[in-house]
């Protein structure tokens, strides 16, 4: 169904209890850091940004398997190399 490569799938669903409840544990996960520091992951404080936090997401975790996704020396390029390592807020 999708062309190749297939970098990323943004997904677009209703949050139920269920959704919350899931949110919740995944947040526990990063504040005991459980999950890799190679994971590019950051905190959305702004209301209805969901799709572009979503597109960071994908670009910042695959900037470095398609050298061509963003061109060196750039705003996303410095952006990623600057919040490397830290923490999603």
């Amino acid at each position: 169904m999708l062309g190749k490569p297939v970098l990323g799938i943004i997904f677009l669903f209703e949050v139920n209890e269920k959704q919350k409840l899931h949110e919740k544990a995944e947040a526990e996960k990063l504040e005991n850091n459980k999950v890799s520091p190679n994971i590019f992951y950051m905190k959305q404080y702004a209301k209805n940004a969901c799709g572009t936090i979503a597109l960071f997401h994908i670009i910042m975790n695959k900037i470095y398997d398609y050298d061509h996704l963003v061109k060196p020396d750039s705003y996303l390029s410095k952006f990623r190399e600057d919040t490397f390592g830290k923490k999603p807020d």
